[in-house]
């Protein structure tokens, strides 16, 4: 496979990191729990291959985009700023935003599966209660990228 995940992980990252409301990036969770800033994690989710094209695979690469953000409120605060930044972001991925590095498209609409989206919940970490936000990016590969003759 001629396709590194972690490159395109790695753009994600770094397009996280222009977002105005996200105040931390990285791949992968983290070890302690996040500032009390709103965090992000790029995680790997799967790699499927939804068809083949000619003689080529089509492949998916399933990232998500983990939000979190520690309750410091009653909670109306937290979940205002998760919800702008989920919006940010969906909204900047469904823009103009290309990764490059051989990824063809976003599976905005879920022509293989399931699309891009959001589902919210709340996470333990250390004895400190999290909002989270997990954006689905289904990452359409081009063929041509998958395999060098």
């Amino acid at each position: 496979m001629a396709l590194n995940p972690t490159t395109i992980m790695g753009l994600i990252v770094s397009h996280l990191r222009t977002q105005g409301s996200i105040k931390r990036a990285q791949i992968g969770e983290p070890k302690s729990p996040p500032l009390d800033v709103l965090t992000a994690a790029v995680l790997m989710d799967g790699i499927r291959t939804p068809e083949t094209v000619l003689d080529a695979p089509v492949l998916l690469y399933d990232v998500v985009v983990r939000l979190y953000r520690n309750f410091l409120d009653d909670g109306e605060q937290t979940e205002l700023d998760v919800a702008r930044a989920v919006g940010e972001i969906m909204e900047s991925l469904h823009g103009d935003f290309s990764l490059g590095a051989g990824i063809r498209a976003i599976d905005v609409a879920g022509i293989y599966g399931r699309g891009m989206d959001t589902r919210w919940g709340h996470l333990d970490f250390s004895n400190t209660i999290f909002r989270t936000a997990d954006i689905s990016v289904p990452l359409i590969v081009d063929p041509a990228a998958v395999f060098v003759a």
